[in-house]
């Protein structure tokens, strides 16, 4: 079986975060399940290869390359097409494959945190594109919301079980502190340069006799944190 990750969410690395937690799931359910991401090139697709997944690189594509029967010589449905999945997720951005859903012969499931619902009509110069349902084969929202129709609610998508975590004291060494002080971690991947204000706004604690460590995935840090 093989199952592709669609996303193509450019603000920080949760969406690629959380193909990887999908990723490591289908891993520990059966390992001979072939499992891809596809998403925009940026750097945190390197995340991917760093947890052992496959990731291909996209370019950004836009409603000239995407809509209408232009789709069919897109980078996203060549990269569909080419690879066969079985069952496709797309995270989100349902938009891009509005003009090629049907045509794709895999199961298709759509996943979303919660979003307004706006989110589900997308206003062109010359359209209106509008999220049908019925297109899809699962709808799974993966945040509890009232969405505007009905959807497979589920638990918290994690990238790592309780039995995955490092002990207390491996942790401690990894993170390169004693334990005889209190530890201040800092992990934050947002927006570029949300991490340099943050890392000054909490300065203050190294003053006070923490032990400080900041990691972010813009600088190659700790992956999972």
């Amino acid at each position: 079986m093989r199952i592709l990750y669609y996303t193509s969410g450019l603000t920080g690395s949760g969406h690629v975060v959380r193909g990887i937690s999908i990723g490591l799931g289908i891993r520990r359910l059966d390992p001979s399940i072939e499992y891809k991401i596809a998403g925009p090139s940026t750097i945190f697709g390197a995340l991917c290869g760093r947890v052992g997944i496959q990731h291909a690189d996209l370019p950004l594509e836009n409603e000239y390359q995407l809509f209408g029967s232009r789709f069919s010589s897109s980078a996203l449905f060549e990269e569909i097409a080419s690879w066969h999945p079985d069952i496709l997720i797309v995270d989100m951005f349902w938009f891009n494959l509005h003009s090629m859903i049907s045509s794709l012969p895999c199961k298709k499931i759509f996943l979303s945190r919660q979003v307004h619902e706006k989110f589900f009509e997308i206003l062109l110069p010359d359209a209106t594109l509008t999220f049908n349902p019925e297109s899809w084969d699962m709808l799974v929202a993966c945040e509890p919301w009232d969405a505007p129709f009905p959807m497979l609610r589920i638990d918290p998508i994690i990238i790592r079980n309780r039995n995955e975590i490092l002990a207390k004291n491996d942790a401690l060494k990894q993170l390169g502190v004693s334990g005889k002080k209190p530890v201040f971690l800092l992990t934050l991947n947002a927006h570029p340069g949300n991490f340099e204000k943050a890392r000054e706004n909490y300065s203050y604690l190294e003053k006070e006799g923490w032990d400080t460590v900041y990691s972010s995935n813009f600088h190659d840090g700790l992956f999972p944190a």
